[in-house]
């Protein structure tokens, strides 16, 4: 499934990267063939939040609630980890939502896609992944 979803998002990213691009059926006839659209253009505000922000001291440390969601069309969200199978997982111990007890503690990952309630429109990229684990090899 988060292989499925990293590569979604991969396809997102080079479809916005590119624009509209066309495509020309084959076509045994002599007739011209319409080109088809792929994709309609689209312009990207794009927005990068590292999750290592939350650890800077004082005025550096900024947070997703810091983010105006007005301004961007997209926001991509570093870091995910990865595990020794290629699997992605949280990176930071406050990417997910944690109950601890009574207390439930709302993980960054839901801080960020909470933004969609001031922007609708707001798409969330999970797109850098990062590892610094001594067992997984280099990629």
């Amino acid at each position: 499934m988060k292989t499925i979803l990293l590569l979604a998002i991969i396809s997102v990213i080079a479809v916005v990267a590119f624009g509209q691009q066309t495509v020309t059926p084959i076509n045994n006839s002599t007739s011209p063939s319409p080109s088809v659209p792929l994709a309609k253009k689209v312009r990207v505000h794009g927005c990068y939040y590292s999750n290592w922000s939350q650890h800077r001291k004082d005025s550096g440390k900024f947070l997703p609630e810091n983010i105006d969601a007005s301004l961007c069309s997209h926001i991509f969200y570093a870091f995910v980890g990865m595990n020794h199978l290629f699997q992605l997982e949280p990176y930071e111990k406050n990417d997910l939502d944690q109950k601890t007890g009574k207390d439930a503690v709302v993980g960054l990952y839901t801080r960020i896609n909470d933004l969609k309630k001031k922007n609708p429109e707001l798409k969330t990229c999970w797109l850098s992944v990062a590892t610094s684990s001594p067992s997984t090899k280099a990629i």
